[in-house]
């Protein structure tokens, strides 16, 4: 199996680890993800395997897409179906809720893209002195929870059910948590909310339609070519004399054909990827040699 990208739907109730643990069994390759799914949720997780495992933080940075599940009339310590229940309402308050505040609603899921900041759940990843805000949360610990940056480019509400499930659709920039979102919901409306369905539609420029989904996880994955996921990254051909001395870190002159600012691929006379480097001006830094 060749380096590159696989593109998992992942299901739920599977954990973002069980998916890449499958994946190494799959290719026989050392493998990770570029960014975790809570277990309840499922869709879209871009996996890398062999070299391209260098690349995991250029796509854990990209933006993201989801369809999301919101269950108001019941609100979790966790914000995700999978807490414990801190409030709960009757069918019959539900209902007469989202029939008074079926505007609202939807005005609170669209006012999202104002919004610049962002604080993270108590119950997340988020690392505090050395330990995940999470682990912190279950442990009585007191954690500082700061706002973050974060965008909203989309959000719009899908649908509204007189049993209180709201569905949307949200466009957002890396580190937005839709968790979040239900907590703040909730707290604009004074009802209770969780979330209690998440789906990643895309990530970046890939998205569930792209026809390599790994979707059917007994069958082996086809992977997405490490050249081929970056198209318009320039290449530069180095020469069979200057080969290890690229191996060995040192910058070749460009002349007058260097490649424009930003990204670009160093390819052996025989298409080998040697190094990822990032142009700037008339000189430029290695950000992976591959030996």
């Amino acid at each position: 199996m060749i380096d590159g990208l696989v593109l998992a739907d992942k299901p739920t109730e599977m954990g973002s680890a069980a998916l890449v643990t499958r994946l190494k069994k799959a290719s026989g390759m050392r493998a990770g993800h570029t960014g975790t799914l809570d277990r309840f949720a499922s869709g879209l997780m871009i996996l890398l395997i062999g070299r391209a495992t260098a690349f995991s933080d250029f796509f854990l940075k990209l933006d993201k897409t989801y369809e999301a599940t919101f269950q108001l009339g019941c609100s979790t310590n966790t914000l995700d179906p999978h807490g414990e229940i801190v409030e709960q309402w009757d069918a019959n308050r539900i209902e007469r809720s989202v029939a008074d505040n079926a505007a609202q609603i939807e005005k609170s899921i669209a006012d999202r893209v104002f919004q610049t900041e962002q604080i993270p759940p108590e119950y997340s990843a988020i690392k505090q002195q050395g330990m995940r805000l999470s682990d912190r949360t279950r442990l009585g610990l007191r954690s500082e929870l700061r706002p973050r940056a974060v965008r909203f480019y989309e959000a719009r509400c899908l649908s509204v059910s007189a049993s209180g499930e709201v569905k949307a659709f949200f466009s957002v920039s890396s580190g937005t948590y839709i968790r979040s979102v239900a907590r703040d919901i909730g707290e604009e409306l004074g009802v209770p909310v969780h979330l209690s369905a998440l789906r990643r539609l895309s990530v970046g420029p890939y998205s569930l339609m792209h026809p390599l989904v790994w979707s059917n996880l007994d069958e082996a994955p086809v992977p997405i070519g490490l050249l081929a996921a970056f198209p318009d990254w320039p290449r530069r051909i180095v020469a069979e004399a200057d080969r290890a001395r690229v191996r060995n870190g040192a910058r070749l002159p460009f002349g007058t054909d260097r490649p424009h600012d930003g990204d670009f691929f160093l390819l052996d006379e025989q298409g080998e990827l040697l190094a990822w480097a990032e142009q700037a001006g008339f000189t430029y830094t290695y950000k992976k040699v591959f030996t």
